[in-house]
This record gives C-alpha cells, sequence and structure tokens, in this order.
C-alpha cells in the first residue's frame, strides 16, 4: 500500500470489534481497505472462480455458479495445504486490486488516510505496507459473549478459528498503538480521535 497519506493497519482478536474501530476511522476521512470486502469481490472475479474450480471441482460452487464460501472454509480449515493453495489464487488478484484502489483514492482530497482492515494483516505480510499498526484490545471472555450473541460461534469455534491466526500477544507487542474496547464505546472512539489526529498532525501530542 504505497501511498503519500498514512497508511494505518488494524489488527486484534477475533471479536475485538476491529471493523467498528474502522467505521470510526471512516467518519474521520480515512478510506477503509476491508479485507473481506476483497475476498468478496476475488470470488466473484471469473479468473479466481476458475481457478477455485481446477482445485476443487462443482462440490465448493452452489447452483448459481457463486463459489460456495462455507464449503471453501470447512476444506481450508481442515488442511493447511488446501489453505496454502486457496491463498496462492486469491491474495494475488486481492494485492493488485488493492492497489488499484489506493491510487484511485489518493487523489481524492477528502481522504486523509488509509485503513488496512484485514483479520490476517500480518499473516498476509501487510503490515509492511502500513506506516502505523493500531491494536484493538478486548478481554477475551467479552470477545467470546459478542461472537456467541454476533455469529452464533461457540467458544471451540472461536478457538478452532484463532489457532490459524498469529496469537493476540505477537499482535499486540508488534502494533504502534493499543486501543480498549471492553465496554465504554464513547473511550473508544475519543482514543482513535486522538490517535487518528496524531498521525495526520504529527505535531500534535
Amino acid at each position: 500500500m504505497i501511498s503519500r497519506k498514512p497508511v494505518i493497519g488494524l489488527v486484534g482478536g477475533i471479536g475485538s470489534g476491529k471493523s467498528l474501530a474502522a467505521r470510526v476511522l471512516t467518519d474521520l476521512g480515512a478510506a477503509s481497505i476491508s479485507a473481506d470486502d476483497l475476498v468478496r469481490e476475488a470470488y466473484a472475479a471469473a479468473e479466481v472462480r476458475a481457478a477455485i474450480r481446477s482445485l476443487w471441482g462443482e462440490q465448493v460452487f452452489l447452483p448459481d455458479g457463486s463459489v460456495d464460501r462455507s464449503r471453501v472454509a470447512q476444506r481450508v480449515f481442515a488442511s493447511r495445504s488446501d489453505l496454502r493453495r486457496l491463498e496462492m489464487v486469491v491474495h494475488p488478484w486481492i494485492a493488485r486490486r488493492r492497489a488499484q484502489l489506493i491510487a484511485t483514492l489518493a487523489k481524492r482530497l477528502d481522504v486523509l488516510a488509509f485503513v488496512a482492515d484485514s483479520p490476517l494483516l500480518f499473516e498476509a505480510h501487510l503490515d509492511g505496507e502500513c506506516d502505523f499498526i493500531l491494536f484493538i484490545n478486548c478481554r477475551p471472555e467479552i470477545r467470546a459473549r459478542r461472537l456467541l450473541a454476533d455469529r452464533g460461534w461457540s467458544a471451540e469455534e472461536v478457538a478452532r478459528r484463532e489457532s490459524w491466526q498469529l496469537p493476540v500477544e505477537f499482535k499486540r507487542d508488534r502494533s504502534d498503538y493499543i486501543v480498549e474496547n471492553n465496554a465504554d464505546l464513547d473511550a473508544l472512539v475519543q482514543e482513535i480521535k486522538r490517535i487518528f489526529a496524531r498521525l495526520i498532525h504529527p505535531g500534535i501530542r
């Protein structure tokens, strides 16, 4: 993500509130580049669908010809070799699309910065393209409650998915800023505003 405007990487555990933080930053003038949105675009691209079909055939497609993401997820969460195969297909497409988006958005005067909202920021080596890393800290029991209420995930499902990511402590230790998101939403918003102002105007303390 090469740009004269700062790129802020968002990291944290599953259910920590990264999407909420991205919305706050967007309200402040940042353009959010969401990995989830890029993945959806990638799965809709003809070249990606063709590559996935060559890997696993029609069994990972829905009747309308679209990729059955749940079946793909079942495969890659059960096999690291399948995960690597998928990454070799999807990651290059996403990298090209991300570069296109940034090149276009960088020309807009109302875009003050970029937010790299990716659950696999470090795993995909996107941290090297970020100027700053913002870690959203949330206690495990609160994350578990949120994920159960919002997605219906059990504690076992959360643990299974997190086992495929780098430890939360790794991400926190390599971040430039840490923001708490345990209960006080107003405090979260105010802290993100303070950090954003410092990043956009380095003279502010």
